[in-house]
């Protein structure tokens, strides 16, 4: 006879999660990169990126500063594209919620109407 396993240890993996879907979503558009660019520079399964996404996967701590860290380089990497072409930034004063508001406004003026589920 099977002896029964513990609970505890079955699942004892927790779903922590260090960063919302939203967050790697205007992480990603606020350095103009496709979800491809995103999924590639991260070196993540397709598949995997797009659960992130769509927040049927939390997302871990090295996915979320591997994330963080591609955006900061390529922010970076435009400011000083810029700065050497001497043409202001496309990057500079953006905040998430800038962005949210924007984008918001647009789909506002351009009739679309999001029903949450």
């Amino acid at each position: 006879m099977r002896a029964k396993s513990d609970s505890k240890t079955k699942n004892s993996r927790k779903r922590t999660q260090y960063m919302c879907k939203q967050m790697l979503i205007w992480l990603r558009k606020d350095i103009n990169f496709r979800p491809v660019d995103m999924y590639t520079s991260l070196k993540l399964p397709r598949r995997t990126h797009q659960d992130y996404e769509a927040g049927n996967r939390g997302i871990p701590a090295d996915v979320a500063d591997a994330a963080r860290d591609v955006h900061r380089r390529n922010r970076q990497l435009m400011d000083n594209v810029c700065r050497n072409a001497k043409l202001p930034s496309p990057l500079s004063g953006y905040s998430a919620s800038e962005w949210l508001k924007k984008r918001q406004q647009e789909e506002y003026e351009a009739g679309i109407i999001r029903v949450p589920k």
